[in-house]
């Protein structure tokens, strides 16, 4: 969840849900910190149909 949305939104990321096909697994990567805000980086794992789907940004 965003803690700062903007005019008082807030953003959230569902990874699993019993009516989804699938989930997504994330790692966290990395936290960069600036003079405001932290921003996380996660590499996402995609599964569907209990297979791992091919990350396109693996082996960049």
């Amino acid at each position: 969840m965003a803690p700062c949305g903007e005019n008082g939104e807030f953003h959230i990321l569902v990874t699993w849900a019993p009516v989804f096909r699938g989930r997504i697994e994330l790692t966290l990567t990395s936290v960069l910190c600036g003079e405001r805000f932290c921003h996380q980086r996660y590499l996402a794992r995609i599964y569907l149909d209990g297979q791992e789907l091919p990350n396109p940004e693996e082996g960049v």
